[in-house]
């Protein structure tokens, strides 16, 4: 039996979410949703309730502002996506790719040559991504987490038919 691919790779590009980079607004929002009407309704602690919505403003400051949903690899140049902003990186200018530290050592982290960063939830479609920037920057370094590793053997692709 095989499982789903749960990330999507398709003509160089790599999304973390496969209902879309709005995904976390929606989970966010429902969440906010609870919250209020416990809040409203009296069906938990007022401690709960501020500690709840600390947790989720700290929550969508991740997955809204920081942490990377789509990536697309155009050329020589990748456009990065999160639900709230997004950029362009000429891939010239990354240094590396590695896993990320400490309590996000389920992200990768793209190293730019300037000290800026990309946080990405790493899943089986970005190694393949990883792959494609790698056949045109062969020197540059790729070392992936071992969660994006193992989502990578987990989920294998299902092979396309051809045409």
């Amino acid at each position: 039996m095989r499982l789903p691919l749960p990330l999507v790779i398709e003509h160089g590009s790599y999304s973390a979410f496969p209902l879309g980079r709005m995904f976390p607004v929606v989970i966010l929002a429902m969440l906010a949703l609870f919250d209020l009407v416990a809040l409203i309704a009296g069906g938990s602690p007022w401690l709960f309730n501020l500690l709840f919505t600390v947790g989720l403003l700290y929550g969508g400051y991740w997955f809204l502002w920081l942490l990377v949903s789509e990536l697309s690899l155009s050329g020589e140049t990748i456009t990065w996506r999160t639900p709230m902003r997004s950029g362009e990186v000429r891939t010239i200018d990354i240094r590396r790719i590695r896993p990320g530290s400490g309590l996000s050592q389920n992200m990768e982290v793209i190293e730019m040559d300037n000290g800026e960063y990309l946080r990405v939830m790493g899943g089986p479609g970005f190694k393949r991504f990883c792959d494609l920037l790698q056949t045109r920057h062969s020197d540059l370094p790729i070392q992936l987490s071992a969660q994006t590793r193992l989502m990578t053997r987990i989920f294998k692709s299902p092979k396309r038919p051809s045409p």
